[in-house]
């Protein structure tokens, strides 16, 4: 049957459509079928590639990175147990101590710093302040005593401008209570006194002081006294009266014995003065080795009973201690310069070794730390011994800040590093997979040229620091900076 015109038309688009694909599939088919040939060659290894790196010109630096933890400074807290008494109303005062403590005002904030002779703050409006010294506050330093503590405070005040007086060192005397007193006032209070019991004391002596002087006075005039020191007359043969001699006849009677009683009156109303007035109590004023310290807490508000600290301050300041590999003993000596990073903090501050210890293996004697002694001067530990440096044992390393440690490096740990310059001056330096000893013993870089030629240079090796090493050409030979050594093919 013939097509038509349009029949031929679909007819001849379907012959080209089908000539179409079998030209692609036998293209495909060619990219797919391979020759014995080909597919050996393409198992083939590939061409090797040769690894160059350039030679380079530096100062050679060994680098030692090892970790370290920071420490809190030492810790006192300030727990008043006591009210002093004022020389306003001693009785008062002394009735006020048995009562119970109260927060009345709080002077500072955590961070602040503390400085000696500045209050703090207020426990029934008496006030707690700290001021410079090794020794703790153990007892209150009443006049008339002598001692260490004494001497210590005598210094502070000195260290305040305030004076001791006469007093001799290390003697509580009128000149140290004046002092006491000017401080005090200073810091806008009224000073503690040793209260109603040493004046009872001062007012009993003045009078038995009074009454062995009179009856002294009156057996100079001719007036003998009685038991009771007072004068009494001696009645004449001729029944008028006369003045006795005052001479006595037992032991300790008449005018000699007056005068010695009246020696004693004294000799006891002086220590009666010396030993009242001004003092200073163990709730107010706080001794601190390390001045200023840092208010790190404030358990107590306005308001509060006080049952315990009122504040506590951290002194001296962060520690750190770095731990070092004990294989690399011998690697770092005090003085030796290094970096310190927290990485937490994005901090780095520059410091040196201090001092470098014997080998400890956590949790054996040497690596147990201050526990604290509780109450003034508490000390944190350094941290648990089972934790320092992983349990791995290691040489303890003390580093010192060039400035202050920053407070907020208490307790974190941190990378230290440590640069020693192995050359004074700029070295050329290859890394140590560039080196090449031959069975004439000969050690040789190869450099490659330009174009891929390669030529064998001999050089002298030096000091090597983090897989670089010096080298020197030998014999004439050349080695410039930038000319690419092989290290692997």
């Amino acid at each position: 049957m013939a097509l038509g015109p349009a029949g031929r038309r679909r007819a001849g688009l379907l012959t080209a459509a089908a000539t179409a694909l079998l030209s692609l599939g036998g293209v495909l088919g060619s990219t797919l079928v391979k020759s014995p040939a080909q597919a050996v060659a393409d198992s083939a290894p590939p061409t090797p590639t040769v690894i160059t790196t350039p030679v380079e010109r530096q100062k050679l630096v060994r680098t030692l990175v090892f970790r370290g933890d920071f420490a809190t400074g030492r810790q006192t807290e300030i727990a008043p147990t006591a009210i002093a008494a004022t020389g306003k109303d001693a009785a008062q005062g002394e009735s006020a101590a048995r009562s119970s403590l109260v927060v009345t005002k709080v002077l500072v904030a955590e961070g602040d710093r503390a400085r000696a002779g500045r209050p703090l703050a207020e426990v029934s409006g008496r006030p707690v302040f700290v001021l410079p010294g090794a020794l703790p506050s153990y007892r209150d330093l009443l006049p008339g005593m002598s001692g260490d503590d004494v001497d210590q405070l005598q210094e502070a005040l000195a260290g305040l401008g305030i004076g001791r007086g006469g007093d001799r060192s290390g003697y509580f005397g009128p000149g140290t209570k004046s002092a006491v007193a000017a401080l005090y006032r200073r810091m806008g209070y009224e000073p503690p006194v040793t209260g109603a019991r040493t004046e009872e004391a001062v007012r009993q002596a003045r009078t038995a002081w009074e009454e062995a002087s009179a009856t002294v006075t009156q057996l100079e005039q001719g007036t003998p006294a009685g038991p009771d020191g007072a004068a009494t007359e001696k009645r004449t043969d001729d029944g008028g009266s006369a003045a006795g001699s005052g001479t006595g006849t037992g032991p300790g009677t008449g005018l000699d014995g007056a005068r010695k009683r009246l020696a004693e009156a004294k000799k006891a109303y002086d220590l009666a003065v010396a030993a009242d007035g001004v003092m200073l109590p163990a709730s107010e004023a706080i001794f601190v080795k390390d001045l200023p310290a840092r208010v790190s807490g404030l358990p107590a508000a306005v308001g509060d009973r006080l049952e315990g600290p009122v504040v506590v301050l951290t002194s001296g300041g962060p520690r750190l201690t770095g731990y070092l590999d004990p294989a690399l003993e011998g690697r770092l000596t005090p003085g030796t310069r290094v970096e310190v990073t927290s990485e937490t903090l994005g901090i780095t501050v520059s410091g040196k070794v201090a001092s470098i210890g014997e080998r400890v293996t956590p949790g054996d004697s040497k690596d147990a730390k201050g526990q604290g002694q509780g109450g003034q001067g508490k000390s944190q530990s350094e941290g648990a011994a089972a934790s320092a440096n992983g349990n791995a044992p290691y040489l303890p390393v003390t580093i010192t800040p060039d400035k202050a440690w920053d407070d907020r490096l208490e307790g974190h740990n941190v990378m230290i590093t440590v640069t020693s310059a192995l050359t004074g001056t700029a070295v050329l330096v290859v890394p140590q997979a560039a080196l090449l000893t031959g069975a004439d013993t000969h050690t040789t870089v190869t450099v490659q040229e330009p174009g891929g030629r390669e030529r064998k240079v001999r050089v002298t090796a030096g000091p090597s620091a983090d897989g670089l090493v010096q080298v020197t050409p030998a014999g004439g030979e050349t080695l410039r900076q930038g000319d690419r050594v092989v290290v692997g093919r």
